[in-house]
């Protein structure tokens, strides 16, 4: 895991200043604090910069930007290869010579160096890289398939600039990183921006699975992975025994490919099924046994993951650690979190959650942490998936919080695009003819939007905010495929989701593992907000001027407040959830325009 950075003059000018080049890199050193490492080309057109976590080979000699054969070939790589000894191999045999005994990036670097960007296709892994071919005179930028990694981008004034995080790029005096109207518009309803769009006007996320390729004049994105063939050609053969016997050695690999042999790691416990598998592969595996990690709130024991982790944990004879989050430790934690992690607001207030976890693992000395997430999404969907039908049923799914009818009731900012105009356009690309048709169209959105553009940016933010690297074993590039290829009978196969994955864990572990409901740590600490939000919204948003009201009107977000205090039950827990994407927009734009 590292916070990569460079400055690409499209020019030719070389004018590309180390200053600079270091400035960009500097704002996200807790990515990579082990070693920071940079090159520039002698004749000074590109420079690379890294920060490093130090995972596999942590020797210096593995310390980057590292390079090829050629001098000229370099990379700067955040993220890890899983299959990097078989390519090592196959690179070998083909004339390459490696300077270090068992670094993935090297094999990235000489993997770019011999099959181009094409490399990425015969990655195994989670990534995003920008590599130099010296010889062609082209910057290639990367990010993997699922987009775990993040990439951000810009090109102003004949130069290309990238960093993993959108926000250190504005720190550079010639972007414009101003706040994106159309990103504040998309955000109040699907809790994040549709990629390439961000919320930072003039930079760009690359889009999961994606290239980037630089050259003079010209810069071109082009897709070479996508969840909608896949999605568009199911396995109608398949059945369920067949596919719960297949994911058993899918998932198996998936894990064991993520448990480090380097340094010690640990994985998150809840009572769902997800983190429960992936502590369970990982717990019988060879080798020192993970510690597990669960949290709850201390006002709400009744909506609590303790008691489900705690039994998971004694079955599988993992030591469990839980923490308990207060109330102002929340909202010091989320404080803190919005200053650190400037790219985007954290609406996802469970990430105030996992970086509790994270910290407390990597104090125990943990630099790896397994985690949980995509269960959902190649389990075939979420229970809500039962009420999806047609085309508008699967737009309607991603409509997080406001819809753009409602908005235009207090909407002040700039004219926008309408957000479910961008989202349809998005999920168009499933045949209709498809019996499940609106599963799979609300599934496309989940890997072209949901996972990418939110869950997984949220896991990045908290985890790396304590220099831990997150590894999702669901999210396995090979488990994903075959998953999106089964049809909703199988993966629905009892009338709920992710049959295959709970009779995996029941076959393999015993039914009590699963007997449980995963209730979620939004439900869990929803009590907190219902309690604590409205008096964080009078302080720190309603007294006085606040950058949120040139988008928001004033009387609108009185009205949400006084409706969190007044309402009850479901409704109650609903205007708490909108208060709180509110809220944490106004905190977001208070960091950004100090």
């Amino acid at each position: 895991m590292c916070g990569i950075a460079g400055i690409y003059d499209r020019d030719g000018a070389g004018c590309v200043s180390e200053i600079r080049l270091h400035a960009l890199a500097r704002t996200q050193a807790h990515r990579g604090p082990d070693a920071f490492g940079w090159w520039m080309a002698a004749d000074r057109r590109v420079g690379l910069a890294a920060h490093r976590l130090a995972i596999v080979d942590r020797t210096a000699v593995a310390n980057q930007p590292l390079a090829g054969c050629r001098d000229d070939i370099r990379i700067v790589f955040n993220g890890e290869l899983y299959d990097h000894g078989p390519l090592r191999r196959e690179l070998e045999a083909a004339g390459h010579r490696f300077r270090s005994a068992r670094s993935d990036t090297e094999v990235a670097v000489h993997a770019f160096e011999q099959w181009g960007a094409d490399c990425v296709r015969r990655f195994r892994g989670e990534f995003a890289f920008a590599a130099w071919d010296g010889r062609t005179g082209r910057l290639c930028l990367a990010r993997d398939r699922l987009g775990v990694k993040p990439l951000h981008f810009t090109v102003v004034a004949g130069r290309l600039l990238f960093a993993s995080e959108a926000a250190a790029l504005c720190d550079d005096a010639e972007v414009d990183g101003g706040v994106c109207p159309q990103g504040v518009s998309d955000y109040l309803t699907l809790l994040c921006v549709p990629a390439p769009g961000t919320m930072l006007r003039g930079v760009s996320a690359l889009p999961a699975g994606s290239v980037l390729l630089a050259r003079a004049g010209e810069v071109r994105v082009d897709r070479y992975w996508d969840a909608a063939h896949l999605l568009n050609t199911p396995d109608a053969t398949v059945t369920g025994d067949g596919a719960i016997e297949e994911f058993d050695h899918l998932v198996d690999t998936a894990v064991r490919l993520r448990v480090p042999d380097e340094v010690p790691f640990a994985t998150t416990l809840s009572s769902g099924v997800d983190s429960i598998l992936v502590t369970a592969v990982a717990a019988a595996g060879p080798g020192p046994r993970a510690g597990a990690h669960v949290a709850e709130c201390h006002a709400a024991a009744a909506a609590s993951e303790r008691g489900g982790a705690t039994s998971a944990a004694a079955a599988l004879g993992v030591d469990l650690t839980v923490h308990t989050v207060h109330d102002d430790g929340f909202r010091q934690t989320f404080r803190d979190l919005v200053e650190r992690s400037g790219s985007a607001p954290l609406a996802a207030h469970d990430i105030v959650v996992l970086h509790h976890l994270t910290s407390a693992a990597r104090a125990a000395g943990s630099k790896v942490l397994l985690v949980g997430e995509g269960g959902d999404e190649i389990g075939g969907g979420y229970p809500s998936y039962s009420r999806v039908s047609g085309g508008d049923g699967a737009v309607a799914r991603h409509i997080q919080v406001f819809p753009t009818a409602d908005k235009r009731q207090w909407w002040r900012g700039a004219a926008v695009r309408d957000t479910e105009t961008a989202v349809r356009s998005l999920i168009d690309d499933i045949d209709p003819a498809l019996p499940d048709a609106a599963v799979r169209q609300t599934l496309l959105g989940e890997f072209r939007l949901r996972l990418p553009q939110f869950l997984l940016p949220r896991v990045d933010a908290a985890t790396m905010a304590a220099s831990v690297e997150a590894r999702p074993p669901l999210l396995d590039h090979v488990v994903v495929e075959r998953a999106l290829r089964l049809p909703s009978s199988v993966t629905w196969s009892d009338g709920e989701p992710k049959y295959v994955l709970r009779q995996l864990l029941a076959r393999r572990y015993g039914p009590g593992l699963v007997a449980g409901r995963k209730l979620g740590f939004g439900r869990a600490f929803g009590p907190l907000l219902e309690r604590s939000l409205p008096g964080w919204v009078d302080t720190d948003v309603l007294a006085g001027d606040h950058p949120l009201f040139e988008y928001v009107d004033r009387a609108a977000v009185v009205a949400l407040r006084a409706a969190v205090r007044r309402s009850s039950g479901p409704a109650r827990s609903t205007n708490a959830f909108r208060l709180w994407v509110v809220y944490a927009l106004a905190m977001w734009l208070r960091s950004v325009q100090r």
